[in-house]
């Protein structure tokens, strides 16, 4: 635990890895996956978790990565890694029950939507992709 601020230590800041390249790291991974640099994509999103691993935001980008990938089963465990540091968003249950779906894996898929149906039914943009099964922009 960090002393100063209360948050626990991340590898960037053992690194003094400062906010605004974490940010730019952020937004490159972002840039590479909707480019469709893919390989390169889910080296910076890979990179990213390692230095911030309390984002959610550095789950989700390398879910969407692997997502992308076809690898979906890893895909939805990553999103669900994003839920675990936010609990409080539905869009990463979301995304994971639409892999899991897409996966074939029915079992994860309802147990999550029976957690987190009320709350994702209340966002049309993650109903859609929940009741659509498939992708939606990020």
């Amino acid at each position: 635990m960090n002393t100063i601020d209360k948050r626990p230590l991340r590898a960037a800041d053992l690194l003094k890895i400062t906010p605004s390249i974490l940010e730019g790291l952020y937004a490159t991974g972002r840039t590479q996956l909707l480019d469709g640099d893919i390989a390169q994509a889910d080296q910076t999103a890979s990179k990213y978790c390692m230095l911030d691993a309390n984002a959610p935001r550095a789950w989700m980008l390398l879910a969407a990565v692997r997502q992308s990938m076809g690898r979906l089963a890893e895909a939805a465990n990553l999103y669900l890694t994003a839920l675990m540091i936010e609990p409080g968003d539905p869009a990463p249950a979301a995304f994971a029950i639409a892999c899991f779906r897409e996966a074939g894996l029915d079992g994860p898929a309802d147990a999550l939507q029976g957690c987190w149906g009320d709350s994702i039914e209340q966002r049309s943009d993650l109903r859609a992709l929940v009741l659509g099964g498939g992708q939606r922009s990020r």
